[in-house]
């Protein structure tokens, strides 16, 4: 299953199911309509977001690691299911009593989600802009071309930034297998594992 189907079944998914997938990370990933059923389901998580050209904009996702799973497959209210689709294997909570879908609820919440990366995003910004002000001009005299390279090297120097801005010594190990994950998606869908 491509990464971009994953986005697009979500926008069919007004049941409530909870559609969690398992790559080869051993980690459990949650997407758009299913992350926020978990959250209403079993507990608050910090829903990261990202942007996908071919799905339109942003979505959000949540993460946890593979041994977690135990802890949600039981519940009352829903029948679990997994399958496999060649390396991933699907893990769906299929409600018992569907309902209508709470879109407008679901909305509220994934736009509070950006909302809140925007603020972190203008943070990193303004924080990156005052460390650049300080770079000396000898410094990018080293750099032999300062011109990005169709925007990969800026790319590359954007990821290299958030992780060296990050206190990981601060995070819960939660947070950090997020964090790490966050990263892997970035990588990923911005073409820089190529």
């Amino acid at each position: 299953m491509k990464f971009i189907e994953r986005l697009q079944n979500e926008k069919k998914n007004l049941t409530g199911n909870i559609v969690m997938y398992e790559d080869a990370s051993k980690f459990i990933k949650v997407y758009e309509r299913s992350a926020f059923m978990f959250v209403l389901t079993f507990k608050p998580m910090e829903a990261l977001v990202y942007n996908n050209k071919e799905y339109g904009g942003p979505y959000v996702m949540m993460g946890f690691p593979k041994n977690s799973i135990s802890s949600y497959i039981n519940h009352t209210d829903f029948t679990y299911s997994k399958k496999e689709e060649g390396n991933l294997l699907i893990h769906t909570l299929i409600r018992k009593n569907p309902t209508d879908f709470p879109e407008e609820k679901y909305n509220e919440w994934k736009n509070k989600a950006i909302e809140a990366n925007l603020h972190k995003q203008e943070n990193k910004q303004e924080k990156n802009e005052v460390q650049s002000s300080v770079t000396t001009q000898d410094s990018i005299q080293e750099t032999p071309d300062n011109t990005p390279n169709n925007g990969t090297d800026y790319k590359i120097k954007a990821v290299i930034d958030d992780i060296m801005s990050q206190q990981l010594s601060n995070y819960t190990p939660m947070r950090a297998l997020n964090y790490l994950n966050s990263l892997q998606e970035r990588i990923k869908n911005e073409g820089l594992s190529d």
